[in-house]
């Protein structure tokens, strides 16, 4: 009802209205017509680069409901790159891409954009966004440790690997040195002997 209000109170064909319009729309499950309605006006050019912040993180929110990932991400990124050029510390925007990248194994990239959200929301005395990149800042710890842990475990891999083509290239030699300290003694009884017929003994 709240956001019926503030739609009848913004002016008829303003973005704002359109992208308040555009989030009834993905809540009563319609995300479609919000893609629609909204990304027309984004793409024929937003001058306010708060609120072309807004409808891109609007965008990509309507896209992860439409199931494509790729555009999602893409969204997420332009609203970032907007938010990072205004005043306004306030955006989702770069806190749910480091959200995105932690799920896709960017775990580097994910704890660089959580700590400069985190700034953001200290800067904006934001606390339940503090509380939110506290508990990612945690879960970023715990994949930095899985990842040390795997890491550990392939380079114990690789040493008992290259331990057993160690122990087998030694085999292979000292196989051949006796091979060869065998032929040198038969060559040497050989010609012995030869030299024993020629000489009548």
């Amino acid at each position: 009802f709240y956001n019926v209000l503030r739609i009848r109170n913004l002016p008829e064909g303003s973005v704002p209205r359109k992208e308040l319009e555009a989030m009834m729309y993905c809540k009563a499950g319609e995300a479609r017509k919000a893609l629609d309605l909204l990304l027309p006006e984004y793409e024929a050019g937003i001058e306010d680069t708060h609120l072309r912040a807004m409808v891109a993180y609007r965008l990509a929110l309507i896209y992860e409901q439409l199931g494509d990932a790729d555009r999602r991400k893409e969204y997420l990124i332009r609203a970032t790159a907007d938010d990072q050029r205004t005043p306004v510390r306030d955006g989702m925007a770069l806190y749910t891409l480091a959200g995105l990248l932690l799920e896709e194994g960017d775990v580097e990239r994910a704890n660089r954009y959580i700590n400069c959200s985190m700034e953001d929301a200290l800067y904006c005395n934001y606390r339940s966004r503090m509380q939110q990149s506290s508990e990612m800042v945690q879960q970023i710890a715990g994949a930095y440790i899985d990842s040390l842990d795997a890491k550990r475990r392939a380079m114990g891999y690789v040493t008992i690997v290259v331990s057993l083509l160690v122990v087998m290239l030694l085999g292979r030699y000292f196989t051949i040195l006796v091979y060869y300290r065998n032929f040198l003694l038969y060559t040497a009884a050989a010609a012995d002997q030869r030299s024993g017929v020629e000489y009548g003994c």
